[in-house]
Protein backbone atom coordinates (compact mmCIF):
# COMPACT_ATOMS: atom_id res chain seq x y z
CA UNK A 1 0.00 0.00 0.00
CA UNK A 2 2.82 2.40 0.54
CA UNK A 3 3.96 2.43 -2.72
CA UNK A 4 0.64 3.11 -3.78
CA UNK A 5 0.62 6.31 -1.97
CA UNK A 6 4.23 7.19 -3.03
CA UNK A 7 2.84 7.21 -6.83
CA UNK A 8 0.02 9.70 -6.25
CA UNK A 9 2.27 12.50 -7.58
CA UNK A 10 3.24 10.65 -10.88
CA UNK A 11 2.47 11.86 -14.22
CA UNK A 12 0.34 8.13 -15.31
CA UNK A 13 -1.64 8.53 -12.06
CA UNK A 14 -2.48 12.38 -13.02
CA UNK A 15 -3.55 10.65 -16.92
CA UNK A 16 -5.71 8.51 -15.06
CA UNK A 17 -7.59 11.48 -13.91
CA UNK A 18 -6.37 10.77 -10.19
CA UNK A 19 -6.40 13.93 -8.13
CA UNK A 20 -3.70 13.47 -5.10
CA UNK A 21 -4.98 14.65 -1.97
CA UNK A 22 -3.88 18.19 -0.84
CA UNK A 23 -2.17 17.13 2.45
CA UNK A 24 0.36 14.51 2.74
CA UNK A 25 -1.01 10.91 3.23
CA UNK A 26 0.56 8.99 5.95
CA UNK A 27 0.06 6.10 8.16
CA UNK A 28 -2.25 7.45 10.46
CA UNK A 29 -4.25 9.07 8.05
CA UNK A 30 -4.85 5.38 5.80
CA UNK A 31 -5.47 4.10 9.35
CA UNK A 32 -8.32 6.30 9.83
CA UNK A 33 -9.73 6.39 6.34
CA UNK A 34 -9.79 2.86 6.93
CA UNK A 35 -11.79 2.91 10.25
CA UNK A 36 -14.32 5.12 8.09
CA UNK A 37 -14.44 2.77 5.65
CA UNK A 38 -15.32 -0.32 8.20
CA UNK A 39 -17.63 1.83 10.00
CA UNK A 40 -19.26 2.64 6.61
CA UNK A 41 -19.39 -1.18 5.62
CA UNK A 42 -20.78 -2.04 9.14
CA UNK A 43 -23.88 0.25 8.65
CA UNK A 44 -24.49 -0.50 4.72
CA UNK A 45 -24.46 -4.53 5.83
CA UNK A 46 -28.01 -3.83 8.33
CA UNK A 47 -29.75 -1.76 5.10
CA UNK A 48 -30.55 0.86 6.91
CA UNK A 49 -28.27 3.41 5.87
CA UNK A 50 -29.61 6.14 3.88
CA UNK A 51 -26.86 8.63 3.11
CA UNK A 52 -23.25 8.71 3.88
CA UNK A 53 -21.13 12.04 3.28
CA UNK A 54 -17.60 12.44 4.44
CA UNK A 55 -15.24 15.61 5.37
CA UNK A 56 -18.87 18.27 4.78
CA UNK A 57 -18.36 21.24 6.85
CA UNK A 58 -21.44 21.80 9.19
CA UNK A 59 -21.40 24.99 11.25
CA UNK A 60 -18.31 27.50 12.11
CA UNK A 61 -16.16 25.24 12.68
CA UNK A 62 -17.07 21.72 12.52
CA UNK A 63 -15.60 19.23 9.63
CA UNK A 64 -17.01 15.59 11.15
CA UNK A 65 -15.46 12.67 9.73
CA UNK A 66 -18.54 11.28 8.31
CA UNK A 67 -22.39 12.15 8.42
CA UNK A 68 -24.80 9.62 8.17
CA UNK A 69 -28.38 9.38 7.58
CA UNK A 70 -29.18 6.72 9.77
CA UNK A 71 -32.72 6.87 10.93
CA UNK A 72 -31.73 10.66 11.48
CA UNK A 73 -28.61 12.63 11.07
CA UNK A 74 -25.68 11.47 12.74
CA UNK A 75 -22.50 12.79 13.08
CA UNK A 76 -19.40 10.07 13.30
CA UNK A 77 -16.47 10.88 14.64
CA UNK A 78 -13.60 8.61 14.48
CA UNK A 79 -11.09 9.04 17.26
CA UNK A 80 -7.51 6.62 16.86
CA UNK A 81 -5.69 7.78 19.58
CA UNK A 82 -3.20 10.43 18.52
CA UNK A 83 -5.41 13.19 20.00
CA UNK A 84 -8.19 13.50 22.68
CA UNK A 85 -10.44 15.86 21.67
CA UNK A 86 -13.96 14.60 22.65
CA UNK A 87 -14.72 17.16 25.04
CA UNK A 88 -13.82 20.11 22.66
CA UNK A 89 -15.56 18.55 19.42
CA UNK A 90 -18.84 17.69 21.93
CA UNK A 91 -19.08 21.47 23.39
CA UNK A 92 -18.73 22.24 19.60
CA UNK A 93 -21.45 20.13 18.25
CA UNK A 94 -23.47 21.25 21.05
CA UNK A 95 -23.60 24.97 19.71
CA UNK A 96 -24.16 24.25 16.71
CA UNK A 97 -27.46 22.49 17.54
CA UNK A 98 -28.25 25.93 19.95
CA UNK A 99 -27.68 28.08 16.45
CA UNK A 100 -29.86 25.93 14.09
CA UNK A 101 -32.18 23.75 16.41
CA UNK A 102 -31.90 20.37 13.93
CA UNK A 103 -31.67 17.16 15.60
CA UNK A 104 -28.81 15.04 15.26
CA UNK A 105 -26.54 12.34 17.02
CA UNK A 106 -23.03 12.20 17.55
CA UNK A 107 -21.33 8.94 17.48
CA UNK A 108 -17.90 9.11 19.06
CA UNK A 109 -16.14 5.67 17.90
CA UNK A 110 -12.91 5.17 19.55
CA UNK A 111 -9.91 2.67 19.21
CA UNK A 112 -8.44 2.54 22.65
CA UNK A 113 -9.51 1.61 26.13
CA UNK A 114 -7.65 4.88 27.19
CA UNK A 115 -9.60 7.24 24.65
CA UNK A 116 -13.13 5.25 26.00
CA UNK A 117 -12.26 6.08 29.60
CA UNK A 118 -11.52 9.56 29.10
CA UNK A 119 -14.26 9.62 26.88
CA UNK A 120 -16.68 8.70 29.15
CA UNK A 121 -15.53 11.73 31.31
CA UNK A 122 -15.59 13.91 28.71
CA UNK A 123 -19.48 12.83 27.49
CA UNK A 124 -20.70 12.89 31.32
CA UNK A 125 -23.04 15.88 30.64
CA UNK A 126 -24.00 15.55 27.59
CA UNK A 127 -27.42 14.00 26.77
CA UNK A 128 -27.93 10.93 24.86
CA UNK A 129 -27.28 11.75 21.53
CA UNK A 130 -23.69 11.96 22.18
CA UNK A 131 -22.36 7.92 22.14
CA UNK A 132 -19.03 6.79 22.92
CA UNK A 133 -18.22 3.32 21.84
CA UNK A 134 -15.06 1.26 20.98
CA UNK A 135 -14.57 0.37 17.12
CA UNK A 136 -14.44 -3.40 17.82
CA UNK A 137 -17.54 -3.04 20.01
CA UNK A 138 -19.93 -1.35 17.44
CA UNK A 139 -18.83 -3.26 14.84
CA UNK A 140 -19.85 -6.56 16.46
CA UNK A 141 -23.08 -4.58 18.17
CA UNK A 142 -24.53 -3.51 14.07
CA UNK A 143 -22.75 -6.98 12.78
CA UNK A 144 -25.00 -9.53 15.30
CA UNK A 145 -27.51 -7.16 14.06
CA UNK A 146 -27.51 -7.66 10.48
CA UNK A 147 -27.52 -11.52 11.63
CA UNK A 148 -30.46 -11.29 13.70
CA UNK A 149 -33.75 -11.80 11.90
CA UNK A 150 -35.74 -11.41 15.27
CA UNK A 151 -33.72 -8.17 15.92
CA UNK A 152 -36.28 -5.26 15.06
CA UNK A 153 -35.21 -2.35 17.24
CA UNK A 154 -33.74 0.83 15.80
CA UNK A 155 -30.33 0.94 16.68
CA UNK A 156 -29.71 4.54 16.72
CA UNK A 157 -31.92 4.89 20.03
CA UNK A 158 -29.71 1.82 21.52
CA UNK A 159 -26.45 3.36 20.90
CA UNK A 160 -27.51 6.92 22.28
Amino acid sequence: MDTLWSLTGHKIVRDFGYAPPKAQIHRYKYEHEKACADVFVTLALTEKLHGWEAHTKIGKDIIPDRTADYGGTVYIEVEMGSQDKIRQKADAYRQHFYQNKQPFSVWFLVDTDKLYQSGLEDLRDFPQYYSLQKLDEFHDYFRSDTQSDSSQNDTTEELT
